[in-house]
């Protein structure tokens, strides 16, 4: 019987062993080779998605609210030097704005971010760091000093764990990566930040992020659900929390298409390239893509 017990633990600790056999350049290269491979991802120079974003944010301590909101978005990126990028947000009617469907432009390049509003006002900033505007695929990118953790259970799956540190601002947040041990493909990321304001209150937040039905879009595997919890908690002098989630489903994807087709037509005319891909989404769902949903 001992002999029984001694076998098994070994056991044990040899496939942990084995399972922990694995570096960060693996799991990434796992992960590039299972949304389409190296060659397929490097041949993108831009992309086009229409996104639904539908969200829920409660707030609770020194003040209580509660908000909800849906909004369609279409995002344009250009990977050329200097990289470019477009954002259309599209509104829907509502009380707030007298039931009139909204359009606000976002257009960055050389630097700067020019808004244009529905009123015809417009707003020019300097634009910020997106690392979405840099790279088409950023999640396949290894992070610096990141290293692999022991296995989770992530979602029902078991998953590899990859762990990093990024730097937004003056904030520090330490993350996770989790991908699929079976199928090599992201399956969520999570990141917790911590800061101190003036040394009296302390604000710490959770965002998990999980990434879902993985469709493959001009030999490339998308995941088309983006669900997104995030969780804020402020103590000290002033209390509270704030709970957000947010789930984001892709309605289209496009690649290396005309960018000045793009800025001349959608851009300038966003509810015609609304209606555009609304139709695109409608043929969708009776079955004439090629769209292949992964399970």
């Amino acid at each position: 019987m001992k002999k029984r017990i001694i076998t098994t633990i070994a056991f044990l600790t040899l496939s942990f062993t084995f399972a922990q056999q694995i570096t960060v350049e693996e799991i990434y290269a796992n992960y590039i080779k299972a949304i389409g491979g190296k060659d397929k991802l490097e041949s993108i120079v831009n992309k086009i998605d229409i996104n639904s974003l539908t969200s829920e944010s409660t707030i609770t301590g020194a003040f209580n609210s509660q908000t909800k909101m849906e909004q369609e978005i279409i995002n344009f990126y250009d990977y050329s030097t200097p990289p470019q990028s477009a954002t259309i947000l599209k509104q829907p009617p509502s009380s707030l704005t007298g039931n009139k469907t909204e359009f606000t432009r976002y257009l960055t390049a050389n630097g700067k971010t020019t808004m244009l509003f529905s009123d015809g006002k417009k707003q020019v900033m300097a634009s910020t760091h997106n690392k979405y505007r840099e790279n088409p695929f950023p999640d396949t990118m290894i992070p610096s000093g990141s290293k692999v953790l022991t296995n989770e259970n992530f979602n029902g799956k078991e998953v590899y764990v990859v762990s990093y540190e990024e730097i937004t601002g003056i904030i520090k947040l330490d993350c996770l990566a989790y991908f699929d041990i079976d199928s090599g493909l992201l399956l969520g990321t999570k990141s917790v930040s911590k800061q101190e304001v003036a040394g009296r209150n302390t604000t710490s937040t959770i965002s998990l992020n999980m990434f879902e039905e993985y469709r493959e879009v001009e030999g490339i595997l998308i995941p088309h659900k983006h669900i997104t919890n995030i969780k804020t908690e402020t103590t000290g002098t002033v209390s509270m929390t704030s709970i957000s989630n947010m789930i984001t489903t892709v309605i289209a994807i496009e690649f290396n298409i005309d960018t000045e087709d793009f800025k001349q037509n959608c851009f300038q005319n966003p509810e015609a390239c609304f209606e555009k891909y609304e139709k695109k989404i409608k043929s969708l769902f009776f079955g004439k893509s090629k769209i292949i949903l992964q399970t």
